[in-house]
């Protein structure tokens, strides 16, 4: 089952910390999660206005463990323990996963500290969780469309008010990946 994602994380530095993650299965299904427990010291003036802001933690001044489910999506904001078994526990409910994302070095290797076991000294994700991810600004390279394009005007994304969350991102991700390969 494909997977969508994207991260937002304290920023583009060694020892970045997750913010916020968001995936949309390629069936729609969606996940959704807000880390408490983000290095608050590396958050800039920008992270702060365009990704922070965009966060329920922040609109709703939630400061606790938090998890809605309704059908097959699941909310979730806590630390990031907790965040771990929640997505665990929804990537389980698929036999087979890949990831896809956008510009993908940090949110991978983010993704993978967070799901995979590190015991043996190197990631070995869950099972059911292929190795390698796949990025859609090298898909747009191969298919000869500027890999700085406008996610949102290139799959005709209508709504960019939310764009540096990562739930949105993960939708214009998928949207731009269906877009591609329907051409």
């Amino acid at each position: 089952m494909k997977q969508y994602f994207d991260c937002e994380f304290s920023g583009l530095q060694n020892g970045t910390t997750h913010i916020s993650i968001g995936i949309v299965s390629e069936n729609g299904n969606e996940f959704y999660a807000e880390f408490l427990d983000y290095d608050k010291n590396q958050i800039t003036d920008w992270i702060r206005e365009n990704v922070i802001s965009k966060t329920m933690m922040f609109k709703d001044k939630i400061k606790s463990n938090y998890l809605k489910a309704v059908d097959k999506n699941m909310t979730v904001i806590g630390d990031t323990q907790f965040v771990k078994e929640k997505l665990l526990l929804w990537l389980s409910k698929y036999k087979n996963v890949k990831f896809y994302s956008d510009v993908l070095a940090y949110d991978w290797v983010l993704l993978q500290g967070l799901i995979a076991d590190y015991k043996d000294g190197y990631p070995k994700l869950p099972s059911n969780v292929y190795y390698i991810p796949f990025d859609l600004a090298t898909y747009f390279e191969m298919n000869g469309i500027d890999p700085d394009i406008n996610r949102e005007e290139y799959c005709d994304y209508k709504d960019d008010s939310d764009k540096h969350n990562a739930l949105h991102d993960a939708k214009v991700i998928k949207k731009c990946f269906e877009k591609l390969n329907n051409k």
